[in-house]
């Protein structure tokens, strides 16, 4: 992709575009104002006298079906309104509050709330073209049908919003939309090639950086607070090949960033003019919330998030943890099948760049266990549960340096579980798992 941070700033918008209760709603609206407004002047320059079931409706009768209808549209919205705000609040408490958006992005709450607007707006407008006089001014009789199918077709989504609610409330269905958003977000993030370099390539910097690098880089710094959701690379690396440069980057996208912080060093020193670093600073998209756009740790933090919350001791829940598990296991998984960009980005002569800080196959593992480990050391069956995950993804061909991370937390979660289970009967399951996992990741050869 040319512009990638074009692409994320669109894709950002489109998020909260979705995410907010007023976009379709007042699209609807107005969508539902212009078809009044067609209809009443269809019928003014038609005439249309009969229409099955409606010909014998006279002004005062078409007004009161009218008004009948817009009354009851906008109790309906008030009470969709009320449902809505009390499934927020209570995704918020038991789930948490960074999975609000996931809710606000269902297209059927913004489609009820609109529908019903939408249905008022347009019976508030076809009922000021109905005149008393009969004779002079006939009924819009095609307008007064439209309003009826709309008063119809209104309700038949209230029945709609109530399934899409209470389907949406159920655990598994949240866990299965969150798995979900992992994987896209996976997808996107690590490709299933590498045309730059090698995958994985985890050298330290002090063997890839220029000598004195870290000493006499000069710095682009961040000129507001938020958290750096998209980084356009490319673009990065144009500016650098351009102005013959090598450019560091020293945050990823997730990173809170403030006011005066260094977002990248740049050598050498005397090559960085404001223009240059103006032009490297925006290509970092930073806003108030983190998004999952680059950031796939964040996706990964949703599903540990409603882990923990259901491991809490108000809730202890080990069921719905060991569901988040599954799900995690499955998007690791999945990532076993992907590759990790190197660090390391080059010109088309291969001189070198941009150096980034890429997520890796460490720093994945670490967001998806090292909570949920230390929170439900005291469980045994999250903590098998555990092991179990990590012998799954196991059993596929993953690169060495994923599994040297599985290794690692899967000899975590076993010295943290002895320290509860040492004398308790479970201490064997969780002996029997641990060696299956050694033995899993054995299998292959680093």
């Amino acid at each position: 992709m040319k512009n990638r941070l074009l692409y994320s700033r669109l894709l950002y918008s489109w998020d909260q575009l979705r995410a907010s209760y007023w976009f379709i709603p007042i699209s609807m609206a107005v969508a539902s104002a212009i078809l009044a407004f067609v209809l009443v002047a269809i019928d003014d320059a038609t005439e249309i006298k009969q229409l099955p079931g409606l010909s014998e409706i006279d002004p005062p009768g078409a007004r009161a079906l009218l008004a009948t209808i817009a009354a009851a549209s906008i109790t309906v919205t008030a009470v969709a309104f009320s449902i809505t705000m009390v499934v927020l609040s209570t995704v918020s408490n038991q789930f948490g509050p960074r999975l609000i958006p996931n809710f606000m992005k269902h297209n059927s709450t913004q489609l009820v709330l609109g529908g019903f607007i939408g249905t008022f707006i347009y019976c508030l407008l076809v009922l000021s073209h109905v005149r008393d006089d009969s004779s002079a001014y006939p009924v819009p009789q095609l307008a007064l049908g439209f309003g009826l199918l709309f008063g119809t077709l209104s309700f038949m989504l209230l029945i709609y919003f109530f399934r899409s609610v209470s389907r949406f409330i159920q655990v598994e269905r949240l866990i299965e939309e969150v798995s979900s958003e992992v994987m896209n977000v996976f997808n996107r993030v690590f490709p299933n090639h590498v045309e730059d370099s090698q995958a994985d390539n985890s050298e330290d910097d002090t063997f890839i950086l220029p000598e004195g690098f870290q000493q006499t880089a000069d710095g682009v710094v961040a000129t507001k607070v938020g958290y750096i959701q998209a980084i356009d690379i490319n673009r990065i690396v144009s500016i650098a090949t351009e102005q013959d440069i090598v450019v560091h980057l020293l945050h990823r996208p997730g990173t809170f960033v403030f006011e005066g912080l260094r977002l990248a060093g740049v050598l050498p020193q005397e090559a960085l003019t404001n223009d240059i670093s103006e032009r490297i600073r925006s290509s970092f998209l930073i806003g108030g919330q983190r998004t999952s756009m680059q950031d796939p740790e964040f996706a990964v933090d949703q599903l540990v998030e409603v882990s923990m919350r259901a491991l809490s001791p108000g809730i202890n829940d080990s069921f719905t943890a060991i569901s988040c598990i599954d799900r995690l296991g499955a998007g690791l998984s999945f990532l076993g099948t992907r590759l990790i960009p190197s660090r390391l980005h080059h010109d088309g002569n291969g001189q070198l760049r941009v150096i980034t800080q890429p997520f890796t196959y460490a720093s994945i593992g670490d967001a998806a266990f090292n909570q949920i480990r230390q929170t439900a050391k005291a469980n045994c069956a999250v903590t098998i549960r555990l092991l179990e995950v990590i012998d799954s993804v196991a059993q596929r061909d993953l690169p060495g340096p994923y599994r040297k991370a599985l290794k690692r937390h899967a000899q975590l979660i076993y010295q943290g579980s002895l320290e509860t289970f040492f004398r308790s009967g479970d201490a064997s399951d969780l002996n029997q798992r641990y060696d299956q996992v050694m033995h899993s990741l054995a299998d292959r050869n680093p």
